[in-house]
């Protein structure tokens, strides 16, 4: 695997089993409960609001941050191999904190602080997996995670926002980028499902994307999904007949279909400049805005979230009092890169997905899921800052991993194929 550090035998962390070696027995130790844990709780955001807790100490959240810090002296050890896909994603977002603390003073850093240790915590976190059925289990908590979210929203009032379905997320948007996963995921062929079941999932995985309104969502959950089928095609029959099977079975909701006509009935002038005046979004006029205050600024980066802090209020005052001085983000994580991270963080992020991206093309067990990943997040980020999510980050640190592991197992299986076979003594011949 060219371009790819090779991997010690003998590291910390290393899988008991992988694809070739021939074992089968697996190690499991705490910190895999805790990581399975993590994978699981990361889909129930709002689980304690169901009791009238509302908290910054989420368990996902909690459970992270006691990980992240366990999971340090395995980062220093795993370094070697991972630095290639980490580093330039790490040192981009050490500058747009750089940039947050020059123009936004130190108030502005220690408010984002809790949201930068919760995104280096799910990061770091993952380096504490033991072995590649470690993942592959955190693959089934995750997806256990989403569904439970999904029945608890159906029957509270905390699955609504906004009139469109979010489980127990706070913004149905990233509820449905949390949906692409839980899909490419489903459909990946290492996982054990019943076939039947795994359609089934599926389907009404896409009908849960659609009840959210999100339109990002869709087209990121329509290309991902397609991503996991163009090698297994045995797949593409089935699906296509369950999910139209699945939409006509949404569409006889009435409320569902209510829910997606008020939301799209205002798709073209939410993006329009005179919908600001009608105290809407505006959606297409503050990415403008914000592109002029990242030129303003030569493109250096204001710092995460400061546009709606300080810039919002600049560009529309009429909606910032309309709104009670609560501005409105950029809703896209590439004019959020440009313009609050800057120029140089953007193009280190953009190094850190291509190696990513290239060194996923490399490895032969997981390919198409982490480029599935990452087409997920490309989409998203055209309709939000895709990057503010947990989920990013988690499945960021999960898709290193699965190289890495990936990597190890190679190497283990090149070593075995060297290995000289040594002559045995037969006493009949002397």
């Amino acid at each position: 695997m060219s371009g790819v550090p090779a991997a010690a035998s003998s590291q910390q962390g290393a899988p008991q089993s992988v694809p070739g070696s021939g074992r089968s027995t697996v190690r499991t130790f705490p910190r895999d409960w805790c990581f399975w844990f993590v994978m699981f709780s990361v889909n129930l955001q709002d689980i304690l609001e169901l009791w009238g807790i509302d908290t910054v100490f989420k368990p996902y959240r909690m459970a992270a941050l006691a990980l992240g810090v366990l999971g340090i002296p395995h980062l220093f050890v795993q370094w070697s191999v991972i630095r290639r896909w980490l580093l330039p994603l790490m040192a981009a977002y050490s500058y747009a904190l750089l940039m947050t603390f020059l123009w936004g003073g130190v108030g502005g850093l220690v408010e984002f602080l809790p949201y930068a240790a919760t995104a280096g915590a799910l990061l770091v976190c993952t380096c504490t997996v033991s072995s590649l059925r470690s993942l592959a289990t955190g693959c089934y908590a995750y997806i256990a995670g989403f569904w439970l979210s999904c029945l608890l929203g159906l029957t509270s009032e905390a699955g609504r926002f906004g009139g469109r379905f979010s489980g127990l997320f706070h913004n149905p948007n990233y509820f449905g980028y949390a949906a692409c996963i839980c899909i490419i995921f489903l459909l990946n062929p290492r996982l054990r499902f019943p076939g039947i079941l795994r359609l089934l999932l599926v389907g009404f995985s896409f009908v849960f994307v659609f009840l959210s309104g999100s339109r990002g969502s869709a087209a990121a959950a329509l290309l991902s999904g397609g991503t996991q089928i163009v090698k297994n095609p045995r797949l593409l029959g089935a699906l296509i007949f369950l999910a139209a099977v699945a939409g006509v079975a949404g569409m006889m909701t009435e409320s569902g279909l209510e829910r997606f006509e008020k939301t799209n009935q205002s798709l073209l002038r939410r993006y329009t400049a005179s919908e600001i005046e009608r105290g809407g979004t505006g959606r297409l006029a503050v990415a403008l805005a914000g592109l002029e205050t990242g030129y303003e600024r030569g493109f250096v980066g204001i710092g995460l979230d400061q546009f709606r802090k300080g810039y919002f209020q600049k560009h529309f005052p009429r909606m910032a009092r309309l709104r009670k001085g609560k501005g409105l983000g950029l809703h896209n994580a590439y004019i959020s890169l440009l313009t609050e991270w800057g120029l140089p963080a953007t193009i280190l992020v953009v190094v850190s997905f291509w190696r990513l991206f290239r060194d996923a093309g490399r490895s032969p067990w997981f390919r198409v899921w982490i480029q599935g990943f990452l087409w997920a997040t490309f989409v998203m980020g055209l309709s939000g800052e895709v990057m503010t999510t947990p989920h990013f980050w988690l499945m960021f640190g999960f898709s290193i991993q699965q190289l890495r592991f990936s990597l190890l197992a190679q190497t283990m299986v090149r070593r075995r194929q060297q290995v000289p076979v040594r002559p045995v003594w037969n006493p009949a011949v002397g």
